[in-house]
């Protein structure tokens, strides 16, 4: 038998040939990743061959640079991401038919912060023109931060800026040693809309300057310092004073050659309060003034004392200094920095670079002074929670310290803490040295948007500095309860909270679940510090906080005010005839009792005219006066 072994034919087999502009099949997707992560956007594209690819950020083509590969195929890929790279990615697909664009994928590079707080980049220092090593910022009040750099500018000497709080860089000012060189402090925003400074260089002796500047940039030079009886070398920021002048510090001249504090005037007329002596006494301050009452100031350095580890000082009217306390160099901590800052309570906030415990140095304290010179040490600094604080704290709105420290956490670059007003410390950001920047050296600023700006000195994209800010969000949660206190009948008292949450925080206050209104002697009510003079023992009661956020809302705890009845006063004493004529304070209805003896030697009073119930805030009796050459009298209050 002969068999059929030729093939057989296959199925038909369709071939279509595609004419076709080219067409998305996959889109790129979002991606929100931290810094230093690897980051890879991809298309799917069909189409007639050849086709060309063209990555766009924002609207803008990408080339191969950096840590960006890939900028001219279907695959994008970023590595070591940072908040520069934050923007919207397309793919542009072109054959010789037409040209498509992708979706547009939207990468987030966020830094890691707390829980509740998101830290943000605004601005990376270059080292050029712009400015390298920024110092602190001044709220303009405009939208804006103010601020000026170390070194760099057009003439390397440093420059003046100002920045968005959402971003938007602007170049003031370049020194250019005739108006100034190298300034080491911030700026601070006068009554007048404008900007008062110092440089610690420039001018016609080299011994810096003190200048003015509009929210426009255009500055003027108050003052040049000779290094002479002026002092020379500012390196502080400037305050305005109640009075309208502006107070600061120089590093050296003066009558002793060892630094000086002055009070300028906006027209430039400059006068030296105190030229520093050496010895026991405090050195060139630390920080910027404070001041707390008409013409009295508060001040640290970070070296002078009784041992040579620095002090805080009080200047009074006049310029005499007095040193309130004199840092140890052991547990109290040594080297104080930055500038004080006064707490809800009265007292004054700071903190210290170093401290010793065991006879070994450790990484610096924040503590609280008494305006009478009594410190407490409330928190010594580990090298988690952050090391060697350069700057002072600030009090926030929301009633908590926040800090920065140049060094210590997770990478040794530094970090944002928050302090409660009990000395309670939370880590609220840890920087990386390459994103977000590092070594912060100054303080933060409290905008008026409720966010905290800040500089770091070194670190970032650019690699000279960064300017950040620091977000809240989230429910409010309560940091330090309202407390209770005793109170007397026609004097004060004062109840605050400190919370954390997203802005803005709304208060209520309430006395026994009662809300309260403000009225002569109340104040505060829907704010976080609530105030009641003239006390009565009406206002005894439970005095607690609801507050409240587009998240939520917190009650505090209730804080018991107990008021007593102030003790009797006399308040006017005079002779009429042979009598003696006397009147005393009260609250109404309350029962006294004049009393006298001829001797404070002897044990008894003796009661007179009777007791007296009081129908106002005073009374008023007449008693025969008798033969002694000496009468005491006092009033009791009866129960």
């Amino acid at each position: 038998m002969i068999r059929n072994t030729l093939p057989k034919p296959s199925a038909p087999a369709v071939l279509q040939v595609l004419v076709s502009a080219p067409l998305i099949m996959l889109q790129p997707t979002n991606q929100t990743v931290t810094p230093g992560s690897t980051v890879i956007l991809r298309a799917g594209v069909i189409g007639n061959l050849p086709l060309d690819y063209q990555w766009q950020a924002s609207g803008t083509n990408l080339l191969d640079a950096g840590n960006l590969s890939g900028s001219t195929t279907d695959t994008l890929t970023l590595t070591n991401v940072t908040e520069a790279n934050n923007g919207t990615y397309t793919l542009v697909a072109t054959n010789s038919l037409g040209r498509t664009n992708s979706a547009g994928a939207i990468l987030s590079v966020v830094p890691v912060s707390a829980v509740g707080t998101k830290l943000s980049t605004l601005y990376s220092f270059t080292g050029g023109t712009d400015g390298s090593s920024p110092n602190g910022l001044a709220d303009g009040r405009d939208g804006y931060l103010y601020g000026t750099t170390q070194l760099g500018g057009s003439f390397h000497n440093g420059s003046a800026f100002k920045i968005g709080t959402n971003g938007g860089f602007i170049m003031l000012v370049s020194f250019d040693q005739t108006n100034g060189a190298f300034p080491l402090a911030g700026l601070v925003l006068s009554t007048n809309r404008n900007f008062y400074g110092t440089t610690s260089a420039g001018g016609a002796s080299g011994a810096g300057t003190v200048l003015a500047m509009t929210p426009a940039g255009e500055a003027s030079i108050l003052h040049e310092f000779t290094g002479g009886n002026d002092g020379g070398s500012p390196a502080t920021a400037l305050i305005q004073g109640t009075d309208g002048g502006f107070y600061g510090a120089t590093q050296n001249g003066g009558a002793n050659g060892l630094g000086t504090i002055f009070r300028i005037t906006s027209g430039g007329t400059l006068g030296t309060l105190h030229a520093f002596v050496g010895g026991a006494e405090a050195s060139s301050p630390a920080g910027a003034l404070l001041e707390l009452s008409h013409g009295t100031f508060y001040g640290t350095s970070a070296s002078g004392g009784t041992s040579n580890q620095g002090s805080v000082f009080r200047l009074i009217p006049g310029g005499a200094l007095t040193t309130l306390y004199s840092f140890t160099g052991g547990m109290d901590g040594y080297h104080p920095v930055g500038s004080l800052v006064l707490g809800d309570d009265g007292a004054l906030y700071g903190a210290t670079s170093y401290n010793t415990i065991r006879g070994f140095a450790f990484y610096g304290t924040l503590f609280n002074l008494s305006t009478n010179g009594a410190l407490q040490t409330l928190y010594a600094l580990n090298f988690t929670d952050g090391s060697y604080p350069a700057a002072g704290l600030v009090l926030s709105s929301d009633g908590n310290f926040y800090g920065t420290t140049e060094q210590g956490g997770a990478a040794d670059y530094g970090t944002v803490f928050r302090m409660t007003p009990g000395g309670v410390v939370s880590t609220l950001v840890e920087f990386d040295g390459f994103n977000d920047g590092a070594n912060p050296v100054t303080a933060l600023t409290e905008g008026s948007d409720g966010n905290l700006y800040g500089t770091t000195s070194a670190g970032g994209p650019g690699g000279h500095g960064t300017i950040f800010r620091l977000s809240f969000s989230g429910a409010p949660q309560i940091t330090a309860q309202p407390v209770g206190q005793t109170g007397l009948t026609g004097g004060s008292a004062v109840f605050s909270v400190a919370v954390t949450g997203g802005a803005p925080l709304s208060y209520q206050w309430q006395r026994s679940a009662t809300n309260l209104t403000d009225h002569a002697s109340l104040r505060g009510a829907s704010t976080r510090i609530l105030r009641l003079a003239n006390l009565t023992l009406a206002d005894a009661g439970s005095y607690s906080v609801i507050v409240t956020n587009a998240s939520g809302s917190v009650a505090s705890s209730g804080a018991v005010l107990s008021v007593e009845v102030s003790p009797p006063s006399f308040q006017i004493v005079s002779q009429s005839g042979g009598n003696l004529n006397l009147s005393w304070s009260t609250a109404p209805g309350h029962t006294y009792q004049l009393q006298s003896k001829t001797s404070l030697a002897t044990a008894n009073w003796i009661s007179l005219n009777g007791s007296i119930t009081a129908a106002g805030e005073s009374l008023e009796t007449s008693t025969p006066m008798s033969s002694n050459s000496q009468r005491f009298y006092r009033v009791i209050l009866l129960p």
